[in-house]
C-alpha cells in the first residue's frame, strides 16, 4: 500500500500539573527530515520524540508540536505564596536583564521554583505517557496518509493503464514504419550508388546500413517497458517508483530516437506526458 507523505495526527492526554497536546504535520521530502516544536521543560525527551517518529515514518518533512496546559489544582495549597513570591522575584530580575516578564509563567515556575520537597515534575512514567500520546498523533497521521496513498495509488493505475494502451499502439506501428524505413533506406541506397563512386561508396553505404541496422526494431524497448509496467503493480515504495519511472523514460526516449516515424512519435509525446504527470505525483508518496 502506498503511503502519501502529507498528513495531520493530533491527540491528547493528562500530564504532571497539566494536559499535553501533541500535533503533527508531514509534507513532502525527499528525506526524513524532523523538527520539534517543544515548550523548553520539555526538551529533555527530544531525542525520545524523534526516535518515535522514525520507527514510523521515512520519508517527508515532519513538524512536531508540543503544548503544555498547567493545572492550578495540582498544587499544593501551602506552595501557592512561595510560588507569588518566586514570580515576582523573576519578574524583577527579568526587567532589569531586559527581558520581557511574560516569560515567568506557571510552567517555568513549576520548573524552577523549588516547591516542598522539590521532586522532579516528570518521571518514567510520565515519559511513557507522553510516548502514548506521541504514537496516537502518529497513528492518526498515518492513517491520513494511508487514505491520501490510496487515492495516488488509483491515480497511478490510471496513468499506467493509458502507458499501457500508448504502447500498444506504438507497437501496432511498428511493423509499418519499419517497412517505411527500408523504403527510405533502398531509396538512399539507390542515390547513392547513383551519385557517389569508388571507395567513399563503399563507406557511406556501410555507415546507413548500421544506422539502419540500429533504428529499424524497437522490440526490446516495448518488451523491457512491459516488464516495467508490471513491477510498477506491484511496488509500494516512493523510492522504487521513482526509479522504474526513470528505466521507463529511458526505454520511451530510445524508442522515440530510433523510430522516425510521425505517428509513433505523436504517441511517444503522449507517453512521456504521463510519465512526467506519474513523475510530479511520486513526490507525494513516502
Amino acid at each position: 500500500m502506498l503511503l502519501s507523505m502529507t498528513g495531520y495526527g493530533a491527540a491528547s492526554g493528562d500530564a504532571p500539573c497539566g494536559k499535553i497536546t501533541i500535533e503533527i504535520q508531514s509534507v513532502n521530502r525527499k528525506f526524513l527530515d524532523v523538527h520539534l516544536f517543544l515548550p523548553k521543560e520539555f526538551s529533555f525527551i527530544e531525542h525520545e520524540i524523534r526516535k518515535w517518529i522514525s520507527e514510523k515514518l521515512s520519508r517527508g518533512q515532519v513538524n512536531v508540536r508540543l503544548f503544555f496546559t498547567p493545572k492550578f489544582g495540582e498544587l499544593p495549597l501551602s506552595d501557592f505564596e512561595q510560588l507569588k513570591a518566586y514570580k515576582e522575584g523573576w519578574e524583577t530580575l527579568a526587567k532589569k536583564l531586559g527581558y520581557d516578564s511574560k516569560q515567568v509563567d506557571l510552567a517555568f515556575l513549576l520548573l524552577h521554583a523549588p516547591l516542598g520537597e522539590k521532586k522532579p515534575i516528570f518521571s518514567e512514567k510520565d515519559v511513557k505517557n507522553i510516548q502514548a500520546i506521541v504514537e496516537s498523533a502518529i497513528q492518526q497521521l498515518l492513517e491520513m496518509k494511508a487514505k491520501e496513498g490510496r487515492a495516488l495509488q488509483v491515480d497511478f493505475k490510471k496513468r499506467l493503464f493509458q502507458l499501457e494502451i500508448l504502447l500498444q499502439q506504438v507497437e501496432a506501428l511498428a511493423p509499418n514504419a519499419s517497412q517505411r524505413m527500408r523504403q527510405k533506406f533502398l531509396e538512399k541506397m539507390e542515390s547513392l550508388a547513383a551519385n557517389v563512386k569508388g571507395p567513399t561508396l563503399e563507406e557511406q553505404m556501410v555507415r546507413e546500413l548500421f544506422f539502419f541496422a540500429e533504428k529499424i526494431d524497437i522490440t526490446e524497448e516495448i518488451t523491457r517497458l512491459r516488464s516495467h509496467f508490471d513491477q510498477m503493480h506491484l511496488i509500494d515504495s516512493g523510492k522504487k517508483i521513482e526509479f522504474l519511472l526513470q528505466e521507463m523514460g529511458r526505454e520511451i526516449n530510445t524508442i522515440g530516437s530510433k523510430v522516425l516515424d510521425a505517428e509513433i512519435s505523436h504517441y511517444v509525446v503522449e507517453m512521456k506526458g504521463e510519465l512526467e504527470k506519474m513523475k510530479e505525483q511520486v513526490q507525494n508518496v513516502e
